[in-house]
């Protein structure tokens, strides 16, 4: 293994601007006036009103400059710094989305057969004994606690959609679901999701 030189070490490194003192920047606007309104009744009055108005405007231009001088830097580098770290995080987010996927769908079939084995013990006509039947419902157990519902809107019938809600906005369908208000053609149901 080979040792580097201090040269090949050197690491590239940005040079920020200082950001402005308090002095420097009240230098920058202490020709302007503290205002509260102003009332032309000439036309020197204009003129000098005018000018003033000028001088605002240059001292604005400046301290946005001296802001600028301040900041471009940093937003390069803030971009620079994100889109080094985008491909990993990407990367994450793809392989993320493919286990939240594979697990929601095996927590959705967990939760279909837990429904189908519930309604098949309250619909079995042999239990008459209420305490038979709760000790056969106990034995059907809910998903586990690394789960949490979400509301999921699914079309029933296409037909029935009012206008308004045919691009299927969601967002727009849950709130109304929320207000109470029924969509003809969905229903807003809980699914479980996984919780990390």
């Amino acid at each position: 293994m080979s040792k580097r030189t201090a040269s090949e070490q050197t690491t590239k490194v940005s040079i920020v601007p200082l950001a402005p003192s308090r002095e420097e920047l009240e230098t920058l606007v202490n020709n302007v006036p503290e205002l509260l309104r102003v009332i032309i009744k000439n036309e020197s009055q204009y003129q000098a009103t005018l000018e003033e108005f000028k001088a605002v405007g240059e001292a604005e231009k400046k301290l946005r400059e001296k802001k600028d001088s301040v900041l471009a830097p940093l937003k390069q580098a803030t971009k620079n710094f994100n889109s080094m770290f985008k491909p990993y995080e990407d990367k994450i987010a793809s392989v993320t989305m493919i286990y939240r996927n594979a697990l929601n769908i095996w927590v959705q079939d967990r939760e279909n057969q837990r429904r189908l084995e519930l309604a098949k013990i309250e619909s079995d006509k042999r239990l008459k004994n209420p305490a038979t039947i709760q000790a056969r419902l106990s034995t059907v157990t809910e998903s586990s606690e690394s789960t949490f519902n979400v509301d999921v809107v699914k079309v029933i019938d296409l037909k029935k959609i009012p206008l308004e809600y045919f691009i299927l906005d969601e967002a727009k369908i849950k709130a109304a679901h929320k207000a109470g208000i029924s969509i003809p053609g969905v229903e807003v149901v809980k699914e479980k999701r996984v919780r990390r």
